[in-house]
């Protein structure tokens, strides 16, 4: 699987997650994410998910967008 996040940034109100990353993961590539708490971490794994909405950028997850459900991401 290929992982690619875009331009990607989250914010939450004020406070910033992830700000402009852009990543590409390849197939057979190990990954470790070490922060201190509140550094993004999770908000990563998530966005990779598609179970959190980026506030700009896009993920891609083999060429393919992540987007949640066919209806699209929650307001």
């Amino acid at each position: 699987m290929r992982l690619e996040f875009r331009n990607l940034s989250r914010l939450y109100g004020r406070d910033v997650a992830l700000r402009e990353v852009d990543v590409t993961w390849n197939e057979g590539q190990v990954v470790g994410l070490a922060g201190a708490n509140g550094s993004g971490k999770s908000a990563l794994l998530r966005l990779a998910n598609g179970s959190l909405r980026p506030t700009k950028g896009s993920v891609f997850r083999d060429g393919r967008r992540v987007r949640r459900g066919a209806r699209g991401w929650p307001s």
